[in-house]
């Protein structure tokens, strides 16, 4: 069997446990048992939907349940965040190198540049990402504020795959769920005793 120099195999870690996508098999995702398994626990315990409909306009007091609901939201919130990084990063170090060879610095010289058509596919690519991140649920109130300033400051340009209005109903649906399953206990009732200061 003839093998290809310039493939180098690494060896997955023992702990880590390869699954194939369903779209591509040749691409293999490697992920944490433990993370795996505990995700699957917090699904098992809970059911956002479920609770939404429970609850019936309520607030949950069950501090607990309610982390364990927002856990639920933060991985995905996470994978969305770091996709728009990555690609807006990407996009600015080819951004970066078309400059400096611009300039002829020899630093950039080897540096790969990108031509219009690939350009624009990132730039596209980039703001598809952005997009599903406000579609994404946002685990925290920070984050929904993050939401709400990031599509108020979008140009007709950048709505690539979703429209306005499927954002308002994701920015509606992340505000109902966190006034629902608040992460702090709520504030004591007026009229009720202060402790001492």
């Amino acid at each position: 069997m003839q093998h290809d120099s310039n493939i180098i195999a690494f060896p997955a870690p023992a702990a880590a446990r390869a699954t194939a996508t369903a779209t591509n098999p040749s691409i293999v995702r490697l992920s944490s048992p433990d993370r795996e398994r505990r995700g699957q626990e917090i699904m098992q315990r809970v059911n956002e939907a479920q609770h939404l409909a429970a609850l019936a306009g309520g607030v949950s007091a069950d501090i607990s349940l309610n982390e364990n609901l927002r856990e639920l939201r933060k991985e995905a919130w996470r994978r969305a965040g770091a996709k728009v990084r990555f690609l807006r990063a990407l996009l600015e170090m080819y951004e970066a190198a078309s400059g400096a060879q611009q300039y002829g610095l020899s630093v950039a010289r080897d540096a790969p540049v990108l031509d219009e058509v690939e350009r624009f596919s990132l730039v596209e690519n980039w703001r598809r990402a952005v997009l599903e991140q406000l579609l994404t649920p946002a685990p925290t109130v920070g984050d929904l504020d993050w939401k709400r300033r990031r599509a108020a400051s979008l140009n007709p340009y950048d709505w690539v795959g979703a429209t306005p209005k499927q954002v308002e109903k994701a920015l509606a649906k992340d505000e109902t769920f966190l006034r629902s399953f608040p992460a702090r206990s709520p504030i004591r009732a007026k009229g009720a005793r202060r402790p001492a200061d």
